[in-house]
């Protein structure tokens, strides 16, 4: 008896849990941009070049604008290594032609059984900022 009711909690709590939006989503229609500055010495097109390799590495780019220093991928529809359809991220960079910078962010949006819901998901941010920072970004000591 008690293995059926554990199975029906399970299920319930499956079911419950699938109606959430994942808890590294957060909701806001404001961008949230992550900055990284360039290490001293390193050269635009260097740093332009090591970025584009290291998000090529792992997200599918759907557009790349060297002259404008923009790159964003296409969405991707998964969630901890698994397909969720409810859920979409992608990447955006901005590298300002006039800076030693790269701008960074992350969209995200949740699908409530209705409408997307736009946000950014705070661990791919934070992994895409470690990623570029580690690429191109100062050293701290």
């Amino acid at each position: 008896m008690r293995k059926i009711l554990l199975v029906i909690a399970l299920a319930g709590f499956m079911v419950i849990l699938s109606g959430c939006s994942p808890p590294t989503f957060v909701r806001t229609s404001v961008a949230n941009w992550k900055t990284v500055e360039f290490r001293p010495g390193l050269e635009r097109e260097d740093a332009w070049h090591r970025i584009a390799d290291t998000l090529a590495k792992n997200y599918d780019i759907e557009v790349i604008d060297k002259e404008s220093g923009y790159i964003r991928s296409g969405w991707m529809y998964n969630l901890s290594g698994k397909i969720n359809e409810n859920y979409r991220t992608r990447v955006i960079v901005n590298i300002p032609v006039s800076n030693d910078k790269v701008e960074l962010k992350i969209d995200a949006h949740w699908f409530d059984s209705s409408n997307w819901i736009p946000g950014y998901d705070t661990l791919l941010l934070n992994q895409v900022y470690t990623d570029v920072q580690g690429s191109v970004g100062r050293v701290t000591r």
